[in-house]
């Protein structure tokens, strides 16, 4: 009785920590979901419109919760589990523990990095990454995601610690870091449409877009910036900086000539 007791209270702290994680990430992402309508009679329906982005975001921002819980939960198991922190175990037994991990969920590759930052796998140095700076803090982190012009795809990485002998709140002696599938968050923004010409962008805090329709926008455009030097974009990039701030509101603008609300 009193070792299923033990074994109840290290799941819920578990459970807790995967949750704190996952606090941490929204707070430092600070991510907004932006919806972008063509409307042509906004002040006569503009409260109806409100009702529509709000329920919209909604939609997106559970969905984009659920994803990133789901990433961060598989991390931060792989970084509980004894066998990848144990020296004496084969490399090629850790790399198969990965690969079962990024089969099952879905995930493009996984890495274990040692105290130093480098790649068991690879050899690959990452000493210089947040993920991997975070996860030795003790911390689970979701890098912000970036367009690769090379490999034509969206990348970001989820970290976790790598825990001493695989047990929770010791000492981290690695990290464990995934590679999800690129356009995650970007097929969560085209499955939100709002009327005909509606979409759906999400921002970070500093108002870099991370997750689009088109792709090859994210990590690339900053409609706050943006909006700084093109006065055609000033409209939107103030939009888009209360976006930044999480306020909430509706907002008309022009956008690829396009009569906007915001």
């Amino acid at each position: 009785m009193k070792e299923n007791v033990v074994k109840k209270k290290n799941i819920f702290g578990i459970e807790k920590k995967i949750s704190q994680g996952v606090a941490r990430l929204v707070i430092t992402f600070n991510v907004i979901l932006g919806l972008l309508a063509a409307v042509s009679n906004y002040y006569v329906c503009s409260t109806s419109v409100q009702s529509v982005l709000d329920e919209a975001a909604h939609i997106a921002a559970n969905l984009v919760s659920a994803s990133l819980e789901d990433y961060v939960a598989v991390a931060y198991e792989t970084g509980s589990i004894a066998r990848l922190a144990d020296p004496t175990r084969a490399v090629e037994d850790k790399k198969a523990i990965i690969e079962q991990r990024v089969s099952d969920h879905n995930l493009t590759r996984g890495m274990v990095l040692n105290a130093e930052g480098i790649d068991i796998f690879t050899g690959e140095d990452y000493s210089d990454s947040e993920n991997f700076i975070h996860a030795m803090a003790g911390n689970t982190y979701i890098s912000t995601p970036e367009y690769d012009t090379d490999l034509r795809q969206t990348n970001f990485m989820v970290s976790a610690p790598l825990w001493e002998g695989g047990i929770p709140h010791t000492t981290p002696i690695g990290a464990i870091v995934y590679v999800p599938n690129g356009e995650a968050l970007n097929e969560i923004m085209r499955s939100i449409q709002v009327g005909d010409n509606g979409n759906a962008f999400m921002v970070d805090s500093e108002g870099i877009t991370i997750a689009d329709f088109e792709a090859t926008l994210v990590g690339q455009e900053n409609l706050i910036e943006e909006g700084k030097q093109d006065s055609s974009l000033k409209a939107i990039g103030k939009i888009v900086e209360k976006m930044a701030l999480g306020e909430d509101g509706v907002g008309i603008c022009s956008y690829d000539g396009v009569r906007a609300v915001r």
